[in-house]
């Protein structure tokens, strides 16, 4: 089971495993179909879960998250990758339900994207099973071993960028709210999506054209015009929301 809109290697990584999707769409606030997730359930083996959700930033309600791990029959994957700008995470449900998988990266908070550096918290069964099953001799190198352990020794660091980054985001919000013709959504990851009045092709090339790179989401839960913003740098607030008011004007 995959919701739309979510990250779209869900559904590459299910295909090619052999997989059938089931699709869900979120709601018009970008909240679950908990119904729908439910009654989609009992068919399926895996359920994805990406919490706060790419491309829409939001965190998921918890107590819809543990009704779902409670009545699937299937795996839970409970994708967290952009958890270290988000407000809260359900990083413990794997000690007492069986049937969750955490997934978090370091390509994002720690900026390690080349390197491909990820992890999964599961019970000891169920990470014996990944190990023996599906781990390949070789899964990462060992420079990227060694620059994860040395990043973990600055988590603190990293975690205090995070607040940062969110004190800006609360602050790109409130400019955004400010331009006719852009309909920001509350945010829980470093990025921000946006429903505006001009087509979000266009958006994107005119933005694009001024030094600034968005990502076109296009059509999602009955809106036709959606486009993904990284959070900018605290000194490029102005700049970013001037050329946004200049594109959709």
């Amino acid at each position: 089971v995959i919701m739309n809109p979510t990250f779209s290697m869900y559904s590459v990584c299910t295909v090619r495993a052999g997989g059938v999707p089931i699709y869900v769409d979120l709601q018009p606030d970008f909240s679950l179909d908990l119904e729908g997730v439910l009654e989609a359930c009992p068919d399926a083996s895996l359920v994805f879960l990406c919490s706060p959700n790419n491309p829409t930033g939001n965190q998921f309600d918890t107590d819809d998250i543990l009704r779902i791990v409670g009545e699937t029959p299937g795996m839970v994957l409970l994708d967290e990758a952009y958890v270290e700008f988000a407000d809260s995470s359900l990083v413990s449900l794997p000690l007492k339900y069986d049937n969750v998988v955490v997934l978090r990266t370091m390509s994002k908070a720690f900026g390690l994207a080349s390197l491909r550096v990820g992890y999964c918290i599961a019970s000891e069964d169920v990470a014996f099973q990944l190990r023996e099953r599906l781990q390949l001799p070789y899964p990462v190198s060992s420079v990227a071993v060694a620059t994860a352990q040395r990043m973990l020794k600055w988590r603190k660091v990293v975690l205090e960028a995070c607040s940062r980054l969110s004190q800006t985001r609360a602050r790109f919000l409130s400019l955004l709210a400010e331009v006719q013709g852009v309909s920001a959504f509350d945010s829980q990851a470093n990025f921000v999506l946006m429903d505006c009045n001009t087509p979000s092709a266009s958006v994107v090339s005119r933005m694009r054209e001024r030094g600034y790179l968005l990502r076109d989401i296009g059509t999602a839960c009955g809106y036709r015009n959606l486009v993904r913003v990284t959070v900018p740098p605290p000194e490029s607030l102005d700049s970013v929301v001037a050329a946004l008011r200049e594109v959709v004007d």
